[in-house]
């Protein structure tokens, strides 16, 4: 049976299918993440995915595609009845993700219009479902912020023992009294405690460069500890300065 054999019921029971059915598998919904289970109220995603194109044939046309009562299949995704897919756009000025549309949420989309700018003859506001709608972002979220987390996690615990590591090496190239003395007020004020050294007052004077150098590595080190310490938000973070103190106590 061709498409144009399709009485006008028909067609609109395929549409009214392919804005709301009952799953009759088991399957995924790509939104949510969640079992779409058997007899799940589900709607197909709006899309060209998969659809039927007819045979162009020489000096013929074909108004099947531009004819909003021809029922054209697609292979578009299924998903539950409220959920909402969403796409990223990266080209605007302020990038973010943008709602797709489904056949469910296009329907009521264009129910609302109507009644919005035809109440004459279109339906009560009210009457039209306002559904809460499971957002794509919502599943992506449960699975972002978790590796977010864990990444975040890894860094800053990098970058505090990275600066446990250029102290202890600044702290085994004091040969001099004035590191010494930089060292000690290092250790008060963060709490660690770094080996003394004993110094030979007879060794022969340093350069300005070299002295410059391990000035720095010593400041920048001390500063990242003490910014990590008095930023910390989680209970880890704090652990984690324990350990060190209990490490490096006198």
């Amino acid at each position: 049976m061709s498409l144009s054999t399709y009485t006008i019921r028909q067609i609109a029971d395929m549409r009214e299918r392919r804005v709301c059915t009952k799953s009759h598998y088991k399957m995924t919904c790509s939104c949510c993440g969640n079992t779409i289970h058997r007899g799940d109220e589900i709607t197909q995603m709006i899309g060209i995915k998969g659809q039927l194109r007819t045979r162009a044939v020489e000096g013929t046309t074909s108004p099947q595609h531009n004819d909003p009562y021809v029922y054209i299949p697609t292979r578009n995704r299924w998903v539950h009845l409220t959920c909402r897919p969403q796409h990223f756009q990266d080209w605007r000025w302020s990038p973010g993700y943008d709602a797709g549309m489904t056949a469910y949420s296009q329907n009521l989309s264009q129910r609302i219009n109507i009644a919005c700018f035809d109440p004459d003859w279109g339906e009560d506001l009210a009457d039209i479902p306002h559904p809460d709608w499971t957002w794509q972002t919502d599943h992506l979220s449960e699975a972002i912020i978790p590796l977010q987390r864990m990444v975040k996690r890894k860094k800053w615990k990098k970058k505090v023992f990275d600066a446990v590591t250029m102290l202890d090496k600044a702290n085994e190239e004091v040969i001099y009294k004035w590191q010494n003395d930089h060292m000690y007020q290092v250790s008060g004020y963060l709490r660690l405690h770094f080996p003394r050294k004993t110094i030979n007052p007879t060794w022969p004077p340093c350069n300005e460069g070299y002295r410059i150098s391990w000035n720095k590595m010593v400041i920048t080190a001390a500063r990242t500890l003490d910014e990590a310490y008095c930023n910390w938000k989680f209970t880890w973070q704090l652990e984690i300065f324990k350990q060190l103190r209990k490490k490096y106590a006198e």
